[in-house]
């Protein structure tokens, strides 16, 4: 699922708000408990019968979101936002209505509505920021994992034979998709990998970047790799967007040392590992080709 594996990108503002959802979200089941355990609202007369049925069926609608907020955090918050707001039409009928319940009820449904009001402030940029996921941020992009919905934009790149003129071959769709899958596992297993790279102003995907383990000659290394779009390039994102990977993992996981390699003749990759500082480490032969290891040390 999804956003479970992004989980450990979330920033600690959002882990805050969302232990308040979940805080809000405890009192609705708490409510809906009494009621199912004692027979209250829903039994009640002068109450139509279809609202006693709907507040019932919220009951049962209580563990879906508990699950949801678990698996897929979006659908979680908007199914848990709708039992709130629901349980805060039903009670303001039933306290027009009747004068109220009992005095528990009366202090849940009190609870209830003052995390709606914080709730519906916010909802929206909790979502947003949950949906982009960001890993790190600059000016004109950001970083965040990459999703089976990246496929027909990865695949312009990886199926390009010009722009994989230095690997073997162009990937077919059905190894685009596994080359996400894989970055995926990467995530779930070190929590980095290669990351989509997203413009902020059109939130438009123009690559990606980022740190995977790599074998250089031999040694299994943290190496910085990237890829972007033919119609991006020369507007210097490969080498923005692999600053921010090279900040995040070494702030995250304390990675000091980074390399990253190409055959000599990959005069634009190797202009890129300049531009970050990394300087050549040494050169190797690999299935009858020449290449160059550059090495960089985070001060």
């Amino acid at each position: 699922m999804q956003m479970l594996t992004e989980w450990r990108y979330y920033q600690g503002r959002w882990k805050a708000i969302l232990l308040l959802y979940l805080a809000s979200f405890a009192i609705a089941t708490s409510t809906h408990s009494y009621d199912l355990i004692t027979g209250g609202m829903y039994r009640v007369a002068g109450i139509p019968g279809w609202i006693n049925w709907f507040w019932f069926a919220l009951t049962f609608c209580d563990p879906f979101a508990a699950i949801m907020l678990v698996a897929w955090v979006p659908a979680g918050v908007a199914l848990m936002l709708a039992i709130i707001y629901a349980d805060v039409a039903i009670n303001a009928y039933v306290s027009l209505t009747l004068g109220g319940v009992s005095s528990l009820l009366d202090f849940f449904f009190a609870c209830q509505f003052g995390f709606l009001v914080f709730i519906t402030v916010t909802a929206a940029p909790l979502l947003r920021s949950v949906s982009r996921c960001k890993i790190a941020e600059s000016d004109r992009l950001y970083l965040r994992p990459l999703r089976t919905g990246d496929v027909d934009s990865l695949a312009l790149i990886l199926t390009d034979p010009v722009s994989m003129a230095y690997y073997p071959r162009p990937y077919t769709r059905r190894e685009t998709r596994e080359w996400i899958a894989r970055n995926r596992r990467r995530y779930r297993k070190y929590g980095y990998g290669l990351w989509a790279v997203v413009l902020k102003e059109s939130n438009r995907w123009v690559g990606e970047c980022g740190v995977t383990l790599q074998n250089i000659d031999g040694e299994i290394l943290p190496e910085i790799g990237y890829h972007v779009l033919s119609e991006y390039r020369g507007n210097g994102y490969a080498p923005e967007a692999a600053a921010l990977a090279l900040e995040y993992c070494e702030k995250r996981f304390g990675i000091k040392e980074f390399y990253s390699y190409c055959e000599t003749g990959n005069l634009a990759s190797r202009r890129v590992m300049e531009k970050l500082g990394l300087a050549p480490y040494k050169t190797y032969p690999e299935n009858g080709q020449e290449k160059i290891a550059y090495r960089g040390v985070r001060p």
